[in-house]
């Protein structure tokens, strides 16, 4: 029995301090510290109804001050569980805060319900009062304190619930101010009924006036705490319903509470002094409430455009998260995806039954090339009907008339927003089986919105609504912000598909660029009794330029230099092409002529006449043989040969380009020139890139410039440094850093 016994108490303990902990340990304290004010006053009332001679006014002062104590202190305990730190806190958005007032007003009036059934608590006790209220034993005293106890709780309960009506998002500076404007009223009209209820103030009209201006002065000073309800305009139309009939009862019940209360002998005996002040500051609670009801009433009208307001706000935030989150996420790497998220944020943001954007990445919206790629997306409505109204629905007259201007070339002409508000341009006789569920059968109100980028029409995008007038034009302007928006992340996705497919492209570029110099020689060749210096310059990453080293029949060594018609990888690939087709051919071929007959047979037959129109290459070989060279060109520019005491000349033997004509004519053509090289006399052959390059004011170097170029660096002390000094003469004549055309040459120096 005692374990048992134990366990109980155990299990009261454990619920008392959950209690402790949920209230808080200074809310505890204050409770006790109130119960221990109601117990002092008990002992001081009934020593005072045995010792009549105790009893005046500064027993009353006492009374009076212990009872302020008391509030004080129930006021305190009673704080945590009503108004809570977050409530109050600016943090919370006024949308959110603006549902907390309506949350403490259904609580207010259940309390003033709690309140008006409170006044009837006399009728449950056995009082026994004399004249003046006076109790005739100590039970009465007992039983009347206990009354005003509970009295003064529920008036603790209603000022704490007041006050957090109060500082909801009125916590501005003169709000304690205007609180004591409130209660210094309140007071004085107390002390002025207590004085006349003693009899120290006479009851004569002129003072009875100046009651009635007192309480009037309470209801008129209840006018400077209901100034400033900012909360009011963020609440929905619901709410305000809510705030209606909860505001109206809290009138009707803060007045019914003030009759009741009013006059009663057990609070005027328990309260004395602070009666006056309970009952005209319910008489406070019914007028602001009232103030509450009309002020939602009359922002009734303006409910739906808060609403709309705050729902353009809503659509901003989305929009600019959108802007930040998609500019940062892979749906820049997914146009259709990116099309798709656009379309339902559009939806979202306006509220609309249906959506549809049609975007086509060509530079010119709408136009007849082929080129780029048209993308689609739908939300809500099949893809046929979004496609007849683009194509078919007339702005002008709202109906589908061909010879009418279509809602595609309003946009087209326009590159503005087309409203449509009313005119049913959707309806059951266009819809076929087997549509989407969910889809709109009606459609009455549409904006269409242009997609531009730099005044170029790329697309648009459509909203629509069943209801009539459903869009204005803050709609407008919200969804072009949001189609400025789209358009700037669109280009974005579209410039980085480009970027990536570029750096794609680049490094393709490198490795041909690292391939076509691999088909380079890496090393010069070893001809007795001559010095060989070689480079080849691209224009860009590859080139249609070479040179190369090789034997003919008899071992003999060779010189040859090439160039493609053209540039980039087209003329990268022929050259290539032709270097394989003269490294094989050349052990084979007795003569220089033979091998340049050699290629173009085998050219004209890999590739076709066809071909060739379009591509050619020229080449120039020089074969050693002792002191004597022989020297063959195809199409290509002249040998260049510099004596030993600078005088130079230009060698050019016939022959048209490889590729260029047929074998017949290009082999009557093409013939074969020997020269005897002195020593100390400098050979070099070269590709029009040189030559043909131009300064900044367009002068073009020319055969005679290259001549001087080579005569001014001939004198270095060998071929290397004569190749690097006339490269970098050559780009300073053209003051420039690199060459426009593909630019070879070949040093050779007799020893």
């Amino acid at each position: 029995m005692a374990a048992e016994e134990l366990t109980i108490w155990s299990i009261i303990w454990r619920r008392l301090m959950i209690f402790i902990r949920a209230a808080g340990t200074r809310a505890v304290m204050n409770a006790l510290f109130g119960f221990l004010t109601f117990a002092v006053l008990l002992v001081i009332d009934l020593i005072a109804n045995s010792l009549k001679t105790i009893q005046g006014t500064m027993l009353d002062v006492v009374r009076t001050l212990i009872l302020v104590l008391g509030l004080f202190f129930w006021s305190r305990a009673i704080t945590p569980f009503i108004i809570r730190h977050r409530d109050l806190s600016r943090s919370v958005g006024k949308t959110e805060a603006s549902l907390i007032p309506v949350k403490v007003l259904r609580w207010f009036v259940f309390a003033l319900a709690v309140g008006c059934l409170f006044s009837f608590l006399p009728y449950l006790f056995n009082l026994s009062l004399g004249p003046n209220s006076e109790p005739k034993n100590p039970n009465t005293v007992t039983s009347i304190d206990v009354i005003g106890a509970f009295w003064l709780i529920g008036f603790s309960v209603l000022l704490v619930g007041f006050a957090r009506f109060l500082f909801l998002w009125q916590r501005t500076a003169d709000l304690r101010r205007r609180l004591m404007l409130w209660v210094i009223p309140i007071m004085m009209f107390s002390v002025a009924q207590y004085l006349q209820r003693k009899a120290i103030m006479p009851r004569e009209i002129f003072y009875d006036i100046v009651l009635y201006g007192f309480r009037a002065l309470v209801v008129f000073s209840t006018l400077f705490l209901w100034f400033r309800v900012e909360w009011i305009p963020h609440v929905s139309r619901s709410q305000k319903n809510r705030i209606l009939i909860f505001s109206a009862l809290a009138s009707l019940l803060s007045l019914t509470a003030f009759i009741l209360y009013l006059n009663t002998p057990v609070l005027e005996r328990y309260a004395i002094i602070l009666e006056s002040a309970m009952t005209v500051s319910l008489l406070a609670f019914s007028s602001y409430f009232g103030l509450i009801f009309f002020n939602a009433l009359f922002s009734l009208s303006s409910t739906e455009l808060v609403e709309r307001r705050a729902a353009e706000v809503q659509s901003l935030a989305k929009l600019t998260r959108f802007s930040s989150d998609v500019l940062t996420s892979e749906l820049l790497l997914d146009i259709p995806r990116l099309a798709d998220q656009i379309t339902s944020l559009a939806r979202e943001a306006t509220k609309s039954d249906c959506a549809w954007l049609e975007l086509n990445m060509k530079p010119v919206f709408g136009a007849q090339s082929n080129e780029g790629t048209i993308y689609h997306s739908y939300d809500s409505i099949p893809a046929e009907i979004a496609e007849r109204i683009i194509n078919e629905l007339s702005p002008s007259i709202k109906t589908f008339d061909k010879a009418e201007r279509s809602l595609a070339d309003e946009l087209a002409l326009t590159q503005k927003p087309v409203l449509l508000t009313s005119g049913y341009f959707i309806n059951d006789q266009w819809l076929t089986n087997g549509l989407q569920d969910g889809s709109p059968k009606q459609l009455s109100s549409l904006i269409a919105v242009p997609l531009l980028h730099k005044e170029e029409l790329r697309g648009a995008l459509y909203v629509a609504k069943q209801r009539e007038y459903g869009f204005d034009d803050e709609d407008v302007t919200v969804l072009t912000a949001f189609s400025d928006v789209a358009s700037l992340a669109l280009d974005t996705a579209r410039l980085l598909t480009d970027s990536i497919e570029k750096q794609k492209f680049d490094g393709e570029l490198r490795a041909a660029r690292a391939m076509q110099k691999s088909l380079l020689p890496n090393r010069l060749p070893d001809i007795p009794g001559f010095e060989v210096s070689a480079i080849s310059i691209p224009a860009y990453e590859v080139g249609g330029d070479y040179y190369d080293f090789s034997t003919l029949w008899d071992n003999s060594p060779i010189v040859v230099i090439g160039d493609v018609s053209g540039k980039g990888i087209s003329a990268s690939i022929f050259m290539a092409e032709t270097k394989g087709i003269v490294q094989a051919l050349a052990p084979m071929m007795m003569t220089l002529r033979e091998l340049f007959i050699g290629t173009n047979d085998a050219l004209m037959r890999n590739i076709g006449m066809q071909g060739f129109r379009r591509s050619f290459v020229t080449l120039a070989a020089l074969s050693f043989k002792g002191n004597a060279i022989k020297y063959a060109r195809a199409g290509h520019t002249p040998l260049l040969i510099f004596s030993a005491e600078g005088k130079y000349e230009y060698i050019q033997p016939k022959g048209m380009g490889i590729g260029f004509v047929g074998k017949n004519i290009f082999d009557s053509v093409l013939e074969e020139k020997e020269i005897l090289v002195e020593k100390g006399e400098t050979i070099i052959i070269f590709s029009d890139g040189l030559t043909e390059i131009r300064n900044t004011i367009g002068e073009e170097l020319g055969y005679s410039g290259f001549a001087e170029i080579i005569r001014s660096a001939r004198f270095e002390p060998d071929a290397q440094k004569m190749t690097d000094r006339i490269l970098r003469d050559v780009l300073t004549f053209a003051e420039a850093s690199s060459f426009t055309d593909d630019a070879t040459f070949v040093v050779i120096r007799r020893l």
